[in-house]
């Protein structure tokens, strides 16, 4: 006869695997097809820097002269460089627990062209660190400095569509893998009002849970914005959706949404083997640009270096238009509209970095 633990046991399992074969069983793997892009090529970046090392990269922004790094190197979390010369300018925000300063990477940061301004969240402080890229090159005193923020833990991206309006992504509990309050976005004002909810999913097993939360948390998807702010794209990187959206009167529109590669739903720890889709991604007014890959990694067996190698450009209704390889693996990306230009940080085999840029057709 059984004992009491172990005859629950057996049930837990069979239950499981009940639940694994529905899943199985109800997954419309035929949604998904790869991209089929207009134009493909290869393509060769132009260096533009020394080599660079980074411990960790948050993003890439292209400011006038300046190419703007956010990642941690040399005790400093942001760096200004010569986009012509990959000269290093300056570097700011160290890491510490003072004022101006953080404990630990950020998870994300929002960049206004308008003014040149770099914001940097610092949740854990309640604070916002904002950062004049102009005046930290000149090294004038007021260039960086602190105000309160309304941001809490749960939040995982923002950035403001208005003087006063902000679009969010965060999950209501602590519990980051407890996805039954994730609100995917909402537009709030300054006092804290929410005005708007988008809270719909892209994936056709929305009942997934676990799914949600493995898309969908800071370290598996890339977001960007248009220079007008009125609209956004979003990319997943373990499998491949992408997404665009339109954002009017304090409303959030989807515009497409695309299912090329079918996401991992295996709800073990223990699975390393995936799809990576979309890297990164930088949007202009006209087209969404991304680092695509496309083939299967496995972790400890495929070479960090032979993925991450394609540039690709879409439409705002999600349309392929060109993919270029171009025999590099590629960290982040940003399009100058300006000058058709896309600066990128590259890494190199043995884990060097450096900045380039390549002009679009």
């Amino acid at each position: 006869m059984l004992n009491t633990r172990k005859f629950k046991s057996l049930i837990y399992t069979v239950v499981y695997i009940a639940v694994l074969f529905t899943h199985s069983c109800s997954r419309d793997v035929s949604l998904f097809k790869m991209p089929k892009f207009t134009n493909t090529g290869i393509g060769e970046f132009e260096v533009i820097s020394d080599d660079l090392y980074f411990g960790y990269v948050v993003d890439l922004f292209i400011y006038e002269s300046y190419a703007i790094v956010v990642g941690y190197n040399e005790d400093c979390y942001l760096h200004i460089y010569n986009k012509n010369n990959g000269e290093l300018l300056n570097s700011a925000i160290h890491k510490g627990r003072g004022t101006n300063e953080l404990a630990a990477n950020p998870k994300f940061v929002e960049f206004d062209s308008t003014t040149g301004t770099l914001i940097i969240p610092n949740i854990s402080k309640g604070v916002k660190i904002n950062c004049s890229i102009e005046g930290i090159v000149n090294n004038e005193p007021d260039a960086i400095y602190e105000e309160f923020s309304n941001l809490n833990n749960f939040v995982e991206n923002c950035f403001s569509i208005t003087e006063n309006n902000t679009l969010y992504m965060y999950n209501y509990s602590p519990m980051k893998k407890d996805t039954a309050n994730l609100c995917r976005f909402s537009i709030g004002n300054a006092q804290g009002d929410i005005l708007s909810k988008y809270t719909e999913y892209p994936h056709p097993y929305e009942e997934n849970t676990f799914l949600r939360w493995n898309f969908y948390n800071p370290g598996n998807y890339s977001l960007s914005y248009s220079p007008d702010k009125e609209k956004f794209a979003i990319g997943i990187s373990r499998g491949a959706i992408l997404e665009t959206f339109s954002v009017s009167d304090n409303v959030i529109t989807p515009l497409s949404v695309s299912h090329f590669i079918d996401p991992e739903l295996n709800e073990t720890s223990e699975e390393v083997n995936y799809v990576l889709g979309f890297l990164d991604l930088s949007a202009t007014d006209k087209y969404v640009y991304a680092v695509f890959d496309g083939v299967n990694y496995v972790i400890g067996g495929s070479s960090f270096y032979d993925v991450g190698q394609n540039l690709v450009q879409f439409d705002w209704k999600g349309k392929p238009l060109q993919k270029i390889n171009m025999g590099v693996r590629i960290e982040k990306i940003y399009v100058d509209d300006d000058t058709n230009t896309l600066y990128a940080l590259i890494k190199s085999e043995d884990k060097e970095c450096a900045l380039a840029k390549y002009r679009m057709n």
